[in-house]
């Protein structure tokens, strides 16, 4: 998943994004953050890619909905930006108070999933440092 975040983070970098994304994925971070905001991580986990939900359940040793909730993923209130590279997508999005975080997306038969979340920018040209991402 490193290689799918270093990719966008790239395209980010050298401009090679689509300045908006179609919205499809925009909803897609909504949705995200209506469950999360919710609780409903049960809801959440069914937002996520299956590699992204696979790492999760197994770094943190239990079920989807238990080891989201413990990850430090932001509840967003909205959503400030979308950038689509073909089939992936990065969203960033703010709580209320004006804290951001970066969501990564992927389309997987028809869907966007999030693929990382939690995301942080590092230094130029590596990749975001993510609390939620697969392997």
């Amino acid at each position: 998943m490193r290689v799918v975040i270093l990719a966008l983070t790239t395209a980010l970098l050298s401009g090679c994004a689509s300045s908006q994304g179609s919205g499809s994925e925009r909803h897609a971070a909504e949705q995200f953050a209506a469950a999360l905001n919710a609780d409903d991580t049960a809801v959440a986990c069914e937002a996520l890619a299956p590699l992204t939900r696979q790492e999760l359940e197994s770094s943190q040793q239990a079920p989807c909905a238990e080891a989201l909730a413990g990850q430090d993923v932001l509840r967003a209130s909205d959503v400030r930006s979308s950038e689509r590279f073909g089939q992936q997508a990065a969203v960033v999005v703010a709580d209320a108070d004006g804290r951001t975080d970066t969501w990564f997306f992927s389309r997987f038969n028809g869907r966007w999933l999030v693929v990382a979340a939690g995301c942080r920018p590092r230094a130029e040209q590596l990749p975001y440092d993510c609390d939620v991402e697969g392997a």
